[in-house]
């Protein structure tokens, strides 16, 4: 297995047969081009490593992931932001496959891209407090795909998640937790420990027995990965060069950078 020192923005701890991967990209660990690309490689490097059987995946105290670093993308000219998309794209296709245990920390906030780095997991548990986790694309002005969608329904129901992403919810830990979207709520200096210990139970089963059921039971949301279009790639990178949602991008990135600063 790679070890940490190959990586920017995330820190590795290994245990016997379990790693623990750290999301550590400045304060809120927006997913940037960088990131995105190391979780890739990180994630198929343990699919094919013997050494390691299982991942928990954490961010830091108060953040898992503020999502898709918009302040990133939004200077991207549309070449940049059609590989910048491809890229979370087969992000997100390396973890709906990764067949090994995935169990997500949520050690905070975890909006849009944050919330569907869990959503990929097999199980969530999230830290207690004034944290929100959720698919708020929409009123950020990025067309939701439907291969999300697929993600969001297999987590809480299709009706849910129509919902939720209609309205671009974000959820407190306990509206999260009784909408299934988590599977545990724990004082945050809990967690670590429940995770690992999920991540033990699911290592106790005969691991080519539990992988392939896996495997089965995510058959349809593996294919829906396939599916995303050169078509769709262009719908959505024209909807995000309009006027209006650039607009609405330019307002959201001087407010961040306010916050910035």
């Amino acid at each position: 297995m790679t070890s940490t020192t190959d990586y920017q923005h995330l820190q590795l701890e290994q245990q016997e047969e379990q790693v623990t991967i750290i999301l550590d990209r400045g304060r809120a660990n927006p997913l940037g081009r960088v990131l995105i690309q190391e979780l890739i490689d990180v994630f198929r490097n343990i699919q094919e490593s013997e050494s390691v059987q299982g991942v928990v995946l954490t961010g830091k105290p108060g953040y898992f992931s503020a999502g898709l670093d918009v302040l990133e993308m939004y200077h991207y000219d549309r070449e940049q932001m059609h590989d910048f998309w491809s890229s979370f794209i087969e992000l997100k296709r390396t973890l709906v496959s990764f067949d090994k245990p995935l169990v997500a920390a949520v050690s905070g906030h975890a909006p849009a891209g944050g919330c569907i780095l869990a959503l990929c997991a097999d199980y969530r548990l999230m830290a207690a407090g004034p944290y929100k986790i959720g698919l708020n694309e929409v009123p950020v002005g990025i067309v939701v795909p439907h291969h999300i969608f697929e993600l969001y329904a297999f987590c809480i129901g299709r009706r849910q998640a129509y919902q939720n992403l209609l309205e671009g919810r974000l959820l407190s830990v306990t509206e999260a937790k009784a909408c299934g979207l988590v599977n545990e709520v724990l004082p945050a200096d809990e967690l670590m420990y429940h995770a690992q210990h999920k991540l033990s139970h699911y290592l106790s089963f005969d691991a080519n027995t539990w992988r392939k059921s896996k495997r089965n039971l995510r058959a349809q949301l593996i294919e829906g990965t396939k599916t995303y279009t050169a078509e769709g790639m262009q719908q959505s990178l024209d909807h995000w060069f309009l006027p209006s949602t650039r607009a609405r991008l330019k307002a959201i990135v001087e407010q961040l950078g306010k916050k910035a600063s």
